[in-house]
C-alpha cells in the first residue's frame, strides 16, 4: 500500500495540479517572444548571426526523401535510421566557408520539420559536424532546430533559468539556405566542459559516452535503463566510461577520481552498493529542490529524465552531481487516473522510472524541501526565493502566477531580465 498523503501535502499537491495545469497556457509562444518565423523589416537586418548552408540539388532530394519515413502514410523509422548518414556540404558564417557534414538531427524527429510558401520549402533541424579544430559560435559540433519543435520547451527555459537551474543553452540564427527564404533556427549549444568553461563554470564537469555501434549517447553517464527490465551492471558502466573518458579527450589524471565519484554515485542510486550509501551524499540539495520544484510547477513529463536525455554534471570542486534542464523537458498535462501521482507522471515515460529521481521522490528530506519550495512559489510568485536563492524581482516580470508571460511582448521601457540562461556564480557556495 502507498504511503498515505498528510492534509497539508494532500492540499499541496492539489494547489500544485492547478499550477501545473496553468503552466500549459503558455507552452506555445516562443523563447524570444513574438518573433515571426521569416525575417522581415528590421529584424532582417538585426544583429542575428547569418548561417548559409549550400546543399546540391542530391541533398535537398535526399532530405525530402528521408521525412517520408517520418511524417505521413510512409513512416518507417528503421528506413529513416538506416539512410540518416553524414553528407558533405559547406557553410559560410562571417566571411568564411567551411567544409561540413550535416544530417537530420534526432532519432525520432517528428515535429522537427516547417514548411513555407505552399510546401514548397521543407525546413528540418539539422546536425552538423565542422572538420576539425574548427568552430563557429564557439563549436565544433551543434544543432540548429527548427523553432517550433522548441515551442513546449519556452516555459522550461524561462522557469529553469528562473530558479537559478543549469539550462541547455539555444539561441537564434538567421539561415538561408541556398537561394531558399531566410529561416529562423535556434542554434543548439551543448552542456559540455568546453561551454562550461567559457561560461565561468570551470570545475563543472559532463562526462558522456557515444555508443559506437548506434546512433546513441549517454548524455550523462548516471545510471537510467535503456529499456525497461535494465538493471545497473557495473563492469559494463566501466567500460563504458573508460571509453567516454577518451572520446571527451578527458586529461588522464582525472580518470580515476572522476571513475570513482561516478561508480560511487551510480551503485548508490542503483541500490547495488557495497554498503548501502545514501544518495543525498551526492547532490546538492538546495540545488535539488529548486531542479524539482521547476519540474513539478512544469508539470513535465519523464521524457527529458530518461536515458539518451538526461543531462548530469559533476562539479569536481565539492564532489556534487548537478542534473540541467534540456530541450527534452516537455510539459504536458497532469494526469492522476488510475491512482497516479504527480511525482509518477514527472519520473516515468513509456513505463520507464528514471533511478535519479524515483530516489528524490520517495527520499523523506529531499520530497519534504521540495514540497516546501512548491508552496514558496505558489504563495510567493515573482516577489520572493525558492530555497533561499534571491530572484532578480521586477527585472523579470511580468509573471502571472510565478509563470512568466511566453510569447508576449516586455512593456516598452521595462528593463530587460538579468536572469541567465545559466546560473549566477554564487548558486552553488
Amino acid at each position: 500500500m502507498g504511503r498515505r498523503r498528510r492534509p497539508n501535502e494532500q492540499r499541496l499537491m492539489a494547489a500544485l495540479g492547478v499550477v501545473a495545469l496553468s503552466a500549459m497556457v503558455f507552452t506555445d509562444g516562443g523563447l524570444f517572444g513574438d518573433v515571426p518565423d521569416k525575417p522581415t523589416g528590421a529584424l532582417a537586418t538585426a544583429e542575428l548571426p547569418l548561417i548559409e548552408l549550400h546543399l546540391s540539388r542530391a541533398d535537398t532530394a535526399h532530405f525530402e526523401r528521408l521525412y517520408t519515413h517520418v511524417v505521413g502514410p510512409e513512416r518507417n523509422l528503421g528506413r529513416y535510421l538506416a539512410e540518416n548518414t553524414w553528407r558533405r556540404a559547406q557553410l559560410g558564417y562571417d566571411g568564411q566557408v567551411y567544409d561540413i557534414r550535416v544530417k537530420s538531427h534526432g532519432r525520432d524527429p517528428d515535429g522537427h520539420s516547417e514548411m513555407l510558401a505552399g510546401w514548397r520549402y521543407r525546413f528540418i533541424s539539422l546536425s552538423i559536424k565542422l572538420e576539425a579544430g574548427e568552430r563557429i559560435l564557439g563549436l565544433n559540433r551543434f544543432k540548429l532546430i527548427v523553432r517550433n519543435a522548441l515551442a513546449s520547451a519556452a516555459p522550461v527555459m524561462r522557469l529553469a533559468s528562473h530558479v537559478g537551474a543549469f539550462v541547455q543553452d539555444h539561441r537564434l540564427v538567421r539561415v538561408r539556405i541556398n537561394n531558399w527564404p531566410e529561416h529562423l533556427f535556434y542554434f543548439s549549444y551543448s552542456l559540455d566542459d568546453r561551454y562550461l568553461e567559457s561560461s565561468g563554470f570551470g570545475p563543472f564537469r559532463r562526462v558522456f559516452y557515444d555508443y559506437p555501434e548506434s546512433e546513441e549517447t549517454d548524455h550523462a553517464m548516471v545510471y537510467s535503463a535503456r529499456a525497461p527490465d535494465q538493471y545497473f551492471e557495473p563492469e559494463v558502466f566501466r567500460g563504458h566510461f573508460e571509453l567516454a573518458l577518451v572520446q571527451r579527450e578527458i586529461p588522464a589524471r582525472e580518470w580515476e577520481p572522476l571513475s570513482q565519484r561516478y561508480a560511487a554515485f551510480n551503485a548508490a542510486i542503483s541500490g547495488r552498493a557495497e554498503t548501502q550509501t545514501d544518495p543525498a551524499e551526492f547532490l546538492d540539495l538546495g540545488y535539488m529542490q529548486r531542479y524539482e520544484t521547476a519540474r513539478f510547477v512544469l508539470g513535465l513529463d519523464g521524457h527529458g529524465s530518461q536515458f539518451g536525455n538526461l543531462r548530469v554534471l559533476l562539479n569536481t570542486a565539492n564532489g556534487k552531481f548537478y542534473p540541467a534542464f534540456n530541450r527534452d523537458n516537455d510539459s504536458r498535462e497532469l494526469d492522476l487516473s488510475a491512482g497516479r501521482t504527480p511525482e509518477f507522471q514527472i519520473n516515468t515515460y513509456l513505463s520507464r522510472a528514471s533511478p535519479l529521481f524515483h530516489y528524490v521522490a520517495t527520499s523523506d528530506v529531499l520530497r519534504q524541501q521540495v514540497y516546501r519550495g512548491i508552496y514558496e512559489f505558489i504563495t510567493f510568485g515573482d516577489r520572493g526565493s525558492v530555497g533561499g536563492l534571491e530572484r532578480s524581482g521586477p527585472d523579470c516580470r511580468p509573471f502571472v502566477g510565478g509563470l512568466p508571460f511566453v510569447g508576449k511582448v516586455r512593456p516598452a521601457g521595462a528593463t530587460p531580465c538579468t536572469v541567465g540562461s545559466t546560473p549566477p556564480p554564487d548558486v552553488f557556495n
